[in-house]
């Protein structure tokens, strides 16, 4: 893999540690399970991510025209946290 070349037509993201991450609202979150952090960890990246990650103990999906509040929340009590960052962000790690 000495000559593979990166192209993307996006901006780079902004700085690992920039305040535009607060906006949480703002961007697209992505879980990594137990299974990813291991991967992760396996390659060495994880200790990188990490501190940027929050825990979560389960999910919440919305049915089309449910409302604010009409979501449904399923926690796992079986597994271990999974945690978010935003999309971009882990890109920027």
């Amino acid at each position: 893999y000495k000559k593979v070349e990166v192209l993307d037509r996006l901006p780079p993201p902004p700085a690992i540690d920039d305040t535009a991450w607060s906006d949480t609202a703002r961007f697209y979150l992505i879980g990594i399970g137990g299974r990813g952090q291991n991967a992760l960890r396996k390659i060495g990246a994880w200790d990188a991510i990490e501190p940027f990650t929050q825990p979560v103990a389960g999910r919440k999906d919305w049915a089309p025209g449910s409302g604010v509040d009409g979501g449904v929340l399923t926690v796992r009590a079986d597994r271990p946290p999974s945690n978010v960052i935003q999309r971009d962000r882990l890109v920027s790690c």
